[in-house]
């Protein structure tokens, strides 16, 4: 058991790792100097129009 959790974890770990460097890539198509963690933001805003800065906030958590 414990190795299947180990694998697991290191699986998740990965994937989480490519997600940040794919986010942190489309951040910069947008524009070179935006913060990858804001194109979450853009991307929910293109996604739901405008919103309040504590909606904002409560989706992202």
């Amino acid at each position: 058991m414990d190795h299947e959790f180990l694998a697991l974890e290191r699986e998740l770990t990965y994937f989480l790792r490519r997600a940040r460097s794919s986010s942190g890539e489309m951040a910069r198509e947008v524009h070179p100097d935006l913060e990858p963690a804001a194109y979450g933001l853009l991307a929910r805003l293109e996604e739901c129009g405008a919103q309040r800065a504590t909606d904002l906030a409560g989706y992202i958590g």
